[in-house]
């Protein structure tokens, strides 16, 4: 998760608004972290990410949000498409931080 980081939590300007995440857990293992947003449009926002190996080579991205109120569904999923697509374009671009344990 990237932004202006302060210890567990991290800032987000997306677009409009600007949110604050805060980190829940990191399964480095599993390679999978769960955040909330604490500042933002929602009444409660938990996601959770997860990447593994379809077992023939290729990469699987997973991101689960649930939200509340339910009227931000639409803008919800605009904004993970646009992280995906942030995903996607940094994981081929080759341009990523290996070994950070």
């Amino acid at each position: 998760m990237r932004g202006r980081g302060e210890s567990d939590t991290n800032i987000c300007s997306h677009r409009p608004p600007t949110v604050r995440e805060r980190l829940v857990s990191c399964d480095e293992d599993a390679r999978r972290p769960a955040w909330s947003i604490v500042d933002g449009p929602y009444r409660h926002h938990h996601a959770s990410a997860q990447v593994s190996d379809d077992g023939n080579g290729a990469t699987v991205f997973v991101w689960i949000a649930d939200i509340l109120p339910a009227s931000l569904a639409d803008w919800t999923a605009r904004m993970m498409e646009l992280g995906i697509d942030a995903v996607r374009r940094t994981l081929e671009s080759g341009d990523r931080v290996v070994g950070t344990r």
